[in-house]
């Protein structure tokens, strides 16, 4: 079954708060950079998903669990994201990711640019500091 790309409603999100939680739960445990240190305690982690529902709410979260990865789902999701992104007239969009991580290339093969890198930047699962690349895309209108 191909999973579905595209905009999640709030209250959506709020009914599968389990499975939010989980997803993030996954993606940190995994190593992603997302502002935790190991372990996770479930209330930080279950308000930290409280938030993510809200900033789904204003269009600005995504993840991908570790089991979808390898499927194309990430280039879909980065497609769909670059087109909300030109119906809302914005045409520089910028990212970053640990540098030499997996999302490294996935980013490379979607036409974005590297600016620079950033030693020391984001805070791993383990605590230690890494150096993260930020990347640019410019979009005609």
């Amino acid at each position: 079954m191909k999973a579905v790309v595209g905009p999640a409603a709030p209250a959506e999100l709020e009914s599968a708060r389990g499975e939010l939680c989980g997803l993030v739960r996954d993606a940190v445990e995994g190593g992603a950079s997302i502002g935790f240190v190991l372990p996770l305690d479930d209330g930080v982690l279950d308000a930290y998903c409280g938030r993510v529902i809200g900033d789904v709410e204003r269009g600005e979260r995504l993840v991908v669990h570790s089991s979808a990865r390898r499927q194309g789902l990430g280039t879909r999701l980065m497609e769909a994201i670059e087109s909300a992104a030109l119906e809302r007239g914005r045409t520089l969009l910028v990212l970053d990711t640990i540098t030499a991580s997996e999302a490294d290339p996935l980013y490379r093969g979607l036409g974005y640019t590297e600016a620079g890198e950033i030693p020391e930047y984001a805070g791993m699962p383990d605590g230690v500091l890494a150096p993260t690349t930020v990347f640019y895309k410019t979009s005609a209108r």
